[in-house]
């Protein structure tokens, strides 16, 4: 049996909550979930990809928050490469040690922090154990010879920025847009802290410039 450390031990409960009681998430409805949604239930892996910060974790666990109504918490696994050297397979490893038994579910955040990533996947899908959700924070398919090596296997999904529409639902202005010749001014104003803030949902609500700015300068870096 592999031993695992009390670091990842520690880990792999924070990020999954679920499986030692009830699983709260706000959530705000975001167009894309419409589509990922339609591959989840294929066999392929689902994969999204766009910029840092613009949901994509948020849309795995709402992923997950939807499978926990019809599956137990404990096939559950979702695990974040940030910040961690390891491999999935020493993930899924520690899993089982955890709960004495494989997940069927895995959602795998930043796997493009793993190095040779789409033959370790691979490897994973092609044992047919496992249901595959991930997310990256460029396009997976820039990788030379990650199309090829998940071919047929995958199904990549971006993950956009929020469009206007979005950030009226988030701040609770949707009916703004219903009729929009009766709102002018307040659409015009909202237009404009949509724009201040570039469309990040992590944003919303704030006015300091200064601080946006660096929070989208830190994007880039």
């Amino acid at each position: 049996m592999v031993v695992i450390s009390e670091k990842l031990r520690q880990r792999l409960f924070d990020a999954n909550p679920f499986w030692s009681g009830s699983f709260e998430f706000n959530y705000v409805e975001r167009d894309v979930y419409a589509e990922i949604k339609r591959f989840a239930s294929e066999k392929q892996v689902v994969a999204l990809c766009g910029l840092r910060r613009v949901g994509k974790t948020t849309m795995l666990y709402k992923l997950i928050s939807d499978l926990l109504k019809e599956s137990k918490p404990e096939q559950v696994l979702y695990f974040s490469f940030d910040d961690f050297v390891g491999e999935p397979r020493d993930v899924v490893d520690a899993f089982l040690e955890i709960h004495g038994f494989e997940p069927r579910f895995l959602f795998f955040d930043e796997i493009q922090k793993v190095g040779n990533w789409s033959e370790k996947i691979k490897l994973l899908y092609d044992s047919g154990k496992y249901k595959i959700f991930l997310s990256g924070s460029e396009s997976l398919f820039l990788r030379k010879g990650t199309k090829e090596t998940l071919a047929g296997r995958i199904f990549e999904i971006e993950v956009s920025i929020l469009s206007f529409r979005e950030y009226l639902r988030f701040v609770g202005k949707s009916h703004l847009a219903v009729k929009p010749l009766l709102h002018e001014n307040e659409l015009r104003k909202a237009f404009a802290d949509y724009v201040l803030i570039g469309g990040f949902p992590e944003l919303i609500g704030k006015t300091d410039e200064v601080l946006i700015k660096t929070y989208l300068l830190d994007l880039v870096d």
